[in-house]
């Protein structure tokens, strides 16, 4: 897999690639946007219909767009009144996961991908990704050393179900970490 990234007008290159077919994603990263509060996909983890781009041997190609659709934004808001999870550095948030709190999601029959955290707080940590609207989506949040609850103070065992996507943001979806 290649990777690259546009320049300030969207245009991308990629040079000595073999002849052969290519599949193209693309992302934008929240603090990147033109308007961070819209919620664009990870094109490269919500497939969209992109036609695979044929290369022959010393082609060069211009003029190939790769779209990034508007998402519905998904927002998870752990709360954590004992202070119990450990404060992470914003550089932490997208290099490595967190290993005391994961929060995933995936449509059925999906692989689980990582939602990125936000924000923190002493009082909890916000998460939020943009997911495709219109898709059955589950939803994990677990520790390895914490005991989570849902709103109803319920513990939360496996996947849930989220309402199935629509207009531009799903109601936040809160959860409490508590000691075991």
């Amino acid at each position: 897999m290649r990777q690259g990234f546009t320049d300030l007008a969207g245009a991308f290159s990629f040079s000595q690639l073999p002849a052969g077919q290519y599949n193209l994603c693309a992302r934008i990263p929240a603090e990147q946007a033109a308007n961070p509060s819209l919620p664009y996909l990870d094109t490269c983890t919500w497939p969209q219909p992109q036609p695979p781009v044929l290369v022959s041997a010393g082609q060069t190609l211009t003029g190939i767009l790769v779209l990034v659709p508007q998402g519905v934004r998904l927002q998870v808001q752990v709360n954590d009144p004992q202070s119990l999870l450990a404060q992470i550095t914003p550089q932490q948030w997208a290099q490595i996961p967190d290993m005391q709190l994961q929060v995933r999601i995936r449509q059925t029959g999906g692989l689980p991908y990582r939602v990125p955290l936000v924000s923190q707080t002493p009082n909890g940590r916000s998460y939020s990704l943009g997911v495709p609207a219109g898709a059955s989506l589950l939803l994990t949040v677990s520790s390895s050393s914490l005991n989570i609850v849902n709103q109803i103070g319920a513990a939360v065992r496996g996947e849930a179900s989220l309402p199935t996507p629509t207009g531009t943001a799903l109601s936040p979806v809160q959860f409490t970490v508590q000691a075991q």
